[in-house]
Parts: C-alpha cells; structure tokens; sequence
C-alpha cells in the first residue's frame, strides 16, 4: 500500500511543480489496518521530498470520536462493532453471549450488555488513538516543512477553512478559551434551557472574527465529555450508558462538515441494564478526560494567539456555589498556564500573544465570592486579602526602596521616620495617608490584573505588551470592541497597556467608589 501511496506522490509532485498557481495538497496522515489495528504513517515521502514541494501551511481535519464510528461502524466496514465483538468472544471463549440476550436469564443479560459497551469502550479509544496519532504526525509535517499547523473540527464554520486555504500566510490563528463545564453542567441538570447566552455569544465569535482576518479556533468543534451524569451524586456508579447534549452549532453559516444529527453512543441497553453499565460510562468518561488536555493544549501550542472569553462566568442567582463565577474553571486555567509555557520558551521573533475579555456582570461574580462586605466564600476572602498585603508590602519597597520596618509602618499609618536615609525618595515629610492609599490603587490594581489573567505573575510576560486586559460592561463584544481585539490579535507591536477599561468597568463591578476603598474593604474587612 505504501509503494502506491509514494509513486502516487511522486507523480503529484511533478504535476504541481510544473503548473503556476497555488495547489491543495489532501491526504491521510496515516493509514489504518483493520486485520491488525496497526497504524502506518503516510509522511515518509511528503517529508523526504519537502525540497521539491514545500507547503506553505498544514491544515488537519479533525472529528468526534463518536461520529468518526457513526462513519466507519456500519457492517462490513472497518469498525464493525459486531464482527469485532464476536472475535473478542470466540478468542476467549465466551460463545453463549453471542446469541441474542432474549435467550439468557436476567443475571447473564446483564453481562451481554456489559460485554457489548466494554466493546464500544475499546473501539472508541482505539478512534481516539488513531485521532492522536494523526495530530503528531500532522505538527511533524509542518515542522519539516517549517511552515504553521492548524488543527480544524469539522465542525468549525466552513469559512475557517476558506480562508486558511486562501491565504495560508497571511491569516492570524488563536485559540478560544472560555467556560464550558459550568454551562454544561447547567443544561445536563436540566436546571437552565436553552444554552446560556455566553455559550451563544462565545459560538459566534468564530464568525465575527472571520471577518477580522481572524481564524479563531474552538475546542467545543470536539465536543466528547458529554456522558449523561448519574441521576444520584451519592451514587456515582449507577448512572447511564448514554451520551448527553452536544454543545451548539458554532456557526449559522455552516460548518466545514454539517452534521445536523450528533451522534450518540452505538448501544441502547433495555431498561434493567442502564444503570448497570455505569462502570462502563465512568471508564469511557476517564479516557476522554485524559485526551481533552491532550488535544486542547496541542491547539494552544498551534496557534498565533490566545483568546480567553469570559473566564469567570457563573450561572447567576444558584444556590450551587460552585456553578457561581469569580473564579477560572480547571480547563480554562490549565489553558492559560500552557499558553504561559508556550510563551516563555518560544524562540520566535513574533511571541504569541493573549487577550483577556471579561464583561461587568463577571467582574460583580467576583465581589460576591471573595470582595464584598459578606463574602460567600470566606477562605477565599482570606487568601486573596493575604496576596493583597504582599502586593501591598512589594509595591512599597520597589516603588519607594523602603526598608521592612518602615513599610509596615505605613500601612499602620503611623508617621514616617526623621531620619531616613533615602531622602531623595521619601521622607518624613510625605503624607503617610496619601502614600497608603496611592499604594491602595496601583498594588491592588497589580493584584487584580494578575487575577484578571489567570494568575500571570511574572512581570516580564505582563508588561511584555503581548498581554491585555480588555474589560467590557456588555454581555457581549460590540462590533467596534471586536475590531479592537482583532487589532490586538493580529498586530506584532506591543500595546502600551496590560489593563483596557474605558468605562470604569472594574470599580463598579467591585462595587466601590474607587479601587482603593475596595482594597481598603478587603484588608480591613469593612
């Protein structure tokens, strides 16, 4: 197969090179063999001829591992689910659960279900196997080829893909980074319908953008975590083998490959086996949560930029504290600190750079979980009042080359010594009470910022100019708000400002008169 494959790319070669104009290059990064679940790479020519054809970009597609079954199940074809399970049963001996379970007693027909979704576990992680493979073989092709890798759903909106084929070097990529276990979890519960509107307003970015000259690329095109939940949280073991509701269309345009119908899991076990098969969706569920980070943080490292939507957003007025905002989902965070590593150790002239987007209503989340008069979690009240009297104590000794005793002095708000030595900077003549509250606004203003990106507490990446801040009181983007984090997105100078607050968003999201008095009502608990 592989001897046909290379002659087959060598006669393409000569046909591109010798015509004018762009070529498309499609191909399978791999090859698949059914008879050994064996996977062969199709690079060796693409690679070793890269002097002779030499791609400007790699654009991978990618699907669900559900609806990639959905495709290559049916009967015969290389997926096949019964003819896999009866060479499972006959190698080891287990003819009886071949037949139909009408003919066995209750108590082995709840193995027959068992035997058929250990089944679909295997050949769905065999699919996710094969899925990964061809994400590293694909950023090998691009590496060789020194040129970018994108990695597109099938699911993302069609005109992503126009455009990065029609001009493969000019289009800025970034990542969207924004909450989906909370809106999730909302709708599984059945406690909000339809989606949240943050949810709706996060999908039509991928347009909007476009038209920015911006391809931005959504991890939700891959939408596996959606097993049904257990009916009981006490019992998490009896819970169904079914798959919940997939997260919405990302685009009213059409996606690169419509898909109207989702795809659910290929076993519909009867009434007395449903709850009996949650081991089975608990082990499925575990291999998904380990391919997740794989895949979502392989697209931040393949991508120009990085842009983080909404990161605190919460379900409003629950009575759940943890499906409240004000803080980053695990997900969303472990985004942002891969996107910090990516950072620091790039080598390229042109770092990636980050966007934070945070609306009012998010910013009040966070005075109601930590900075408010009656917080509604108080430990994290006291952690973030600890990091804000450190900031506080840095802030004075940088600023001013203070010493510790007379740091701690002022924020007592006792007078300062006669005989300090650095005269030049401050002396017993500065109003302590100006000092301190000057100190109030920029330290805290420094620790918010800090908060406002996911925890970046390095200096140089913030003050870098590749990271923003940009603070909205609308639920959404304006049109003209868009333009300027696409103009953000897209430039290669770096902006002045980490913190872009036109309309004061921060203090009345906080909920004080100025930034100060907030850091004041924290520290002194008023």
């Amino acid at each position: 197969m592989l001897q046909y494959w290379n002659s087959a790319y060598d006669k393409f070669v000569e046909a591109a090179t010798s015509g004018d104009g762009a070529t498309v290059v499609a191909f399978h990064p791999s090859f698949y063999s059914a008879r050994r679940s064996e996977l062969y790479s199709t690079l060796g020519r693409p690679i070793t001829r890269v002097d002779d054809l030499r791609y400007d970009h790699v654009v991978l597609l990618i699907d669900d591992i559900y609806d990639i079954h959905r495709r290559l199940g049916s009967k015969g074809d290389i997926y096949d689910l019964q003819r896999r399970l009866d060479r499972h049963l006959l190698s080891q001996k287990l003819d009886a659960y071949r037949g139909p379970a009408d003919q066995l007693d209750p108590a082995d027909r709840i193995v027959w279900w068992q035997l058929r979704a250990e089944n679909v576990n295997a050949t769905l992680t065999e699919i996710a196997m094969w899925r990964r493979f061809d994400m590293v073989q694909a950023e090998l092709l691009a590496r060789a080829h020194g040129c970018p890798l994108t990695v597109l759903g099938v699911k993302h909106p069609f005109r992503s893909l126009r455009q990065l084929l029609s001009d493969p070097l000019g289009t800025t990529t970034s990542y969207l980074s924004h909450p989906i276990s909370r809106p999730r979890r909302a709708v599984l519960s059945g406690s909000t319908q339809p989606w949240p509107d943050v949810v709706l307003s996060s999908n039509r970015l991928g347009d909007r953008l476009a038209g920015e000259g911006i391809d931005l690329i959504m991890p939700t095109s891959i939408d596996e975590f959606r097993i049904a939940p257990a009916p009981d949280s006490a019992k998490p073991l009896a819970r169904p083998y079914q798959l919940g509701v997939r997260w919405p269309n990302l685009s009213p345009t059409g996606a690169i490959l419509e898909n109207d119908r989702p795809a659910d899991l290929p076993l519909e076990p009867e009434e007395p086996a449903i709850l009996e098969l949650g081991p089975y969706a608990r082990a499925l569920e575990k291999m998904i949560i380990g391919e997740v980070p794989f895949r979502d943080h392989f697209l931040v490292s393949n991508t120009d930029a990085f842009l983080v939507y909404r990161p605190l957003f919460g379900m409003g007025n629950t009575e759940d504290r943890s499906e409240r905002g004000g803080s980053y989902s695990g997900g969303v965070q472990a985004e942002i600190d891969h996107w910090v590593d990516c950072w620091s150790t790039e080598q390229r002239e042109r770092k990636r750079r980050a966007i934070f987007v945070h609306c009012l209503a998010d910013i009040k989340e966070i005075a109601w979980l930590w900075a408010g008069e009656s917080p509604a979690d108080p430990q994290q009240r006291e952690l973030h009042k600890h990091g804000l009297q450190q900031a506080l104590r840095q802030y004075l000794r940088e600023s001013y080359g203070l010493k510790h005793a007379d740091v701690e002095s002022i924020l007592r708000g006792e007078d300062l010594r006669d005989d300090m030595l650095d005269s030049a900077v401050i002396d017993a003549s500065h109003n302590v009470a100006e000092l301190r509250s000057r100190a109030y606004e920029q330290a805290g203003l420094g620790y918010l910022v800090q908060y406002l990106t996911g925890g970046i507490e390095r200096q140089e990446i913030l003050e870098s100019g590749d990271v923003v801040v940009y603070l909205t009181r609308h639920d959404e983007l304006s049109d003209d708000e868009l333009n300027r984090v696409a103009q953000f997105l897209r430039s290669s100078s770096p902006w002045t400002t980490v913190l872009v607050d036109d309309t004061g968003v921060l203090v009345e999201g906080l909920g004080a008169n100025s930034l100060g008095d907030w850091v004041a009502a924290v520290l002194e608990g008023e």
